[in-house]
């Protein structure tokens, strides 16, 4: 059998592979596939060179691709995760979603919802591609423009934005929410957080720039939201040059005011 003709039916992509076959009750894994979460030190491990050496649980010695690129990665992660030494490595860290144990505590009451609220705000400046030295502990969010010489930030507080469990249905007991709800403090607009959401906002927050296919239908309802956010009044504005100068336009007793930002070296 040949690399290309074998490949889909190993067993570590029968569950995952769409091109292995449709199985309606598979499908339900490919959630949880290995292979999506993005993980650098493990796909420089994988990339490079003899691999079969890292997978000694099984015994077997399976073909290794003849030059690693970017489509057999996948097989590879998908391999590793089931065959690698269990005592070396943290398998949790490459099963998506890496905080379904953090996001559980939240919606069953054991965790305060306002200690993610820093995480919340700050993935979702990522994911308005916010330059990092305009990020800030506020949120901010910029103003859709043509000219790319200038960006336009608007600001709100930390204090203007609360995270809150949705009511609890009255005909129904041992409720357990499948969701936090983003909202402004004077109850609009609001926008649901489900696990995967949270868990887009977290990676968000450490530096992910969500271009993926699969994150699209998620931006769909930031966009939504920030939208209806943009129509509220804001006191504090933040202009960015090209040059990457800032200053700050603030409205305050009838009057505007513009104040240049130093830039920390």
């Amino acid at each position: 059998m040949t690399q290309g003709a074998g490949v889909h039916r190993r067993y570590y992509n029968l569950l995952f592979d769409s091109a292995a076959g449709e199985d309606l009750v598979l499908n339900s894994f490919r959630e949880l596939d290995p292979a999506s979460v993005v993980n650098p030190k493990l796909d420089r491990k994988l990339a490079v060179g003899k691999v079969n050496h890292l997978f000694d649980v099984s015994g077997i010695e399976h073909p290794e691709p003849t030059n690693h690129n970017h489509e057999q990665l996948p097989d590879l992660k998908r391999r590793f995760f089931f065959e690698v030494d269990t005592h070396a490595t943290d398998l949790q860290a490459l099963l998506p979603p890496r905080k379904i144990a953090e996001f559980l505590g939240l919606v069953s009451g054991n965790v305060q919802l306002s200690s993610v609220l820093p995480i919340v705000l700050a993935g979702l400046q990522r994911l308005d591609r916010i330059p990092p030295h305009a990020s800030t502990r506020e949120l901010a969010l910029r103003l859709d423009s043509t000219e790319d010489s200038l960006i336009v930030v608007r600001r709100w507080q930390p204090e203007d934005f609360v995270l809150q469990l949705p009511d609890s249905p009255p005909t129904v007991l041992n409720y357990l929410p499948d969701h936090m709800i983003f909202r402004h403090a004077d109850g609009w607009p609001e926008m649901a957080i489900g696990l995967q959401m949270f868990e887009l906002l977290n990676r968000a927050a450490d530096g992910l720039t969500p271009d993926a296919s699969e994150h699209q239908s998620l931006l769909m309802e930031f966009t939504r939201f920030k939208a209806q956010l943009l129509t509220r009044p804001t006191h504090e504005v933040m202009l960015i040059n090209s040059g990457g100068d800032r200053s700050m336009v603030t409205s305050a007793n009838g009057q505007i005011q513009r104040k240049a930002i130093e830039v920390e070296a």
